[in-house]
């Protein structure tokens, strides 16, 4: 169930950080260390306002206005376990500060995001609650900018729900059953359930983490694939073509975008399947084809 938990979370919190920032998934903090990063993340210096990307929810959208990284907890991390981030934090800073020694940057923010609450790291650390955040936010910043979320303790808004479904279970199956249910005009309901979306492709290629959980995620791929029916048969006959490059512009046409033969061609002859995927996700919420393949 953890590397279920682990595997959707990363990738749900690099697709919404994607928009905001550049994103680097397992990040090599140093080139003589075993270390890596969870993930990594540097704001664009376009940023969308929030009122753009409503579905994406203030407490992400304001970790992307800094240089950080993430780490990604099944269980309640320890002392060790913090201390571990901390030393990768800092070693990323040195490996920044070596690269412009002139103009030193700042430390980069540590984000800790844990499916439980970890009260040794609370008390041993002095993590504190932060004021204008949500329930379930402690920081600290005595030798370094520390923030640990704690994801059971976070109130149950749309402004959390991206995060809730990094969580455990009951936390991930909370989430998709409120998405499910939104109304069809609601404008956060479309780009969540094309992250499901996404998903979806990627357990597909991995049973054996599916399988830790038959129910939840099953649901999620089912709903995320039934919302994007329509857009399909409105579009070219998804049965056509197995091929994501299919999918992508499937959903271009069924919303109506013209995508130009220079366009279509650079998508049908992309052979990285990571980078499709980032293009389907795009597709369902771009005003623009041009948009799709600029994001990725």
């Amino acid at each position: 169930m953890h590397a279920l938990q682990e595997f959707v979370s990363k990738h749900i919190l690099e697709e919404a950080l994607d928009l905001l920032a550049t994103v680097e998934r397992e990040k090599a903090i140093a080139p003589t260390d075993e270390q890596r990063a969870d993930l990594y993340f540097e704001p664009r210096p376009n940023r969308p306002p929030l009122e753009e990307i409503p579905h994406i929810g203030r407490p992400i959208w304001r970790m992307s206005e800094r240089r950080g990284i993430a780490e990604l907890c099944s269980e309640p991390p320890s002392v060790d376990d913090a201390r571990e981030y901390v030393r990768k934090q800092l070693n990323l800073h040195h490996g920044l500060v070596l690269k412009t020694p002139k103009t030193p940057p700042p430390v980069p923010d540590l984000w800790i995001i844990s499916a439980g609450r970890p009260d040794s790291v609370l008390k041993k650390l002095k993590l504190k609650p932060v004021d204008g955040s949500p329930a379930g936010f402690y920081f600290d910043d005595y030798l370094s900018p520390m923030w640990l979320i704690v994801l059971p303790e976070l109130p149950v808004t749309p402004e959390t729900r991206l995060l809730r479904l990094c969580g455990s279970r009951e936390l991930r199956t909370a989430a998709v059953d409120e998405i499910e249910s939104l109304p069809p005009e609601d404008p956060t309901r479309q780009p969540l359930l094309s992250m499901l979306f996404v998903i979806r492709h990627l357990l597909s290629d991995k049973p054996e983490l599916a399988a830790e959980d038959p129910n939840t995620m099953t649901q999620a791929r089912q709903n995320a694939e039934r919302a994007l029916q329509d857009m399909y048969r409105q579009g070219m006959s998804r049965g056509q073509s197995d091929s994501k490059a299919e999918d992508v512009l499937a959903v271009l046409a069924a919303k109506g975008i013209p995508v130009s033969a220079a366009l279509q061609e650079q998508i049908r002859t992309c052979t990285d399947l990571t980078t499709l995927q980032r293009w389907l996700l795009r597709a369902v919420t771009a005003t623009r084809a041009e948009d799709v393949l600029k994001a990725a």
